[in-house]
């Protein structure tokens, strides 16, 4: 009965929220089409479409535009898949990863007499040590507590190691302009920005590639 009860709740959350049934891709690559975050009343759904050459997709743009949306939808689908969902989107082919990491841009542990530059740096090395083959590492503001010219270089370098220790994509969003012009002249990750009217002076929430 509880399997039954446990069957019948995730088949009325499905319906309730619009989702559909991934297409599983056996090569790694992910592919969403209209993706949304299914707490947001009327989202403004997007594109991500990162091919199997493609290491990642970095992200720029104001804030309150939606790149926290956007990096929280993905792992969305791939948490609803994990749990037999069906996923926020209308379409999607993605393939099956061992990890996914999501990072905040929050990072302070007063506890532990770590500051937030101290606090991210110690993630991002216990992550390297536990990286499996494929995994989806998304990371909100990327070593946004020091200053952007030794941000850009440490985030290149982070991820050149997980790239060099796995076959891992990497969405992640920034402010740091050297990062992006940086990844920008590389076609293994993706560009993409959050739009924003300029006439009604508020973001659009559509991402950009």
């Amino acid at each position: 009965v509880l399997e039954l009860d446990w069957l019948n709740t995730k088949a009325t959350f499905v319906l309730k929220n619009n989702l559909i049934k991934p297409k599983i891709a056996t090569k790694f690559s992910i592919e969403l089409r209209g993706v949304f975050h299914p707490l947001i009343n009327n989202p403004v759904k997007n594109n991500i479409d990162l091919k199997i050459n493609h290491k990642g997709l970095i992200i720029s743009g104001p804030n309150t535009g939606g790149k926290t949306v956007a990096l929280k939808s993905v792992c969305l689908v791939y948490l609803f898949l994990n749990l037999g969902l069906f996923v926020p989107c209308s379409f999607a082919e993605v393939s099956p990863i061992e990890g996914l990491y999501y990072f905040s841009h929050t990072h302070q542990n007063l506890s532990a007499g770590l500051s937030s530059f101290a606090s991210e740096s110690k993630y991002y090395l216990e992550l390297l040590n536990q990286l499996e083959p494929h995994n989806l590492i998304v990371v909100d503001e990327i070593f946004n507590s020091t200053s952007s010219e030794e941000a850009s270089a440490l985030a290149m370098s982070f991820l050149e190691e997980i790239h060099a220790r796995s076959n891992s994509k990497v969405i992640i969003s920034t402010h740091h302009q050297v990062l992006k012009t940086f990844m920008h002249s590389k076609n293994e990750y993706i560009s993409a920005h959050v739009g924003f009217d300029f006439e009604l002076n508020k973001p659009t929430y559509k991402l950009i590639t």
